[in-house]
């Protein structure tokens, strides 16, 4: 269970307790609560560091790019898919 996993590398076992909680269905009808929750844990590290903490303990995960980072990915760079507009575009007159 991905949520079990989360809640005990976080330190927050209360939220395992808590009948919001019990299952997948439970947590989406208590939606904005439960992304509250998760929002502020996430707030304590960098995206880096839960990359490393979330993958070693089997829980899917992938970090959310900003365009800054897509540009600068090397594999964007290696593959060349960036292409700049040649046409420089006038003013309306």
């Amino acid at each position: 269970n991905h949520w079990e996993r989360f809640c005990k590398l976080v330190g927050r076992e209360d939220l395992l307790a808590d009948p919001r909680f019990a299952t997948n269905a439970d947590r989406v009808a208590h939606f904005e609560v439960t992304i509250e929750i998760v929002q502020d844990i996430m707030a304590t590290r960098t995206r880096s560091e839960w990359l490393v903490l979330l993958q070693k303990i089997g829980v899917p995960c992938s970090p959310v790019n900003t365009i800054a980072d897509v540009m600068n990915e090397p594999q964007t760079k290696a593959r060349g898919i960036i292409v700049r507009d040649p046409v420089q575009r006038r003013p309306a007159s």
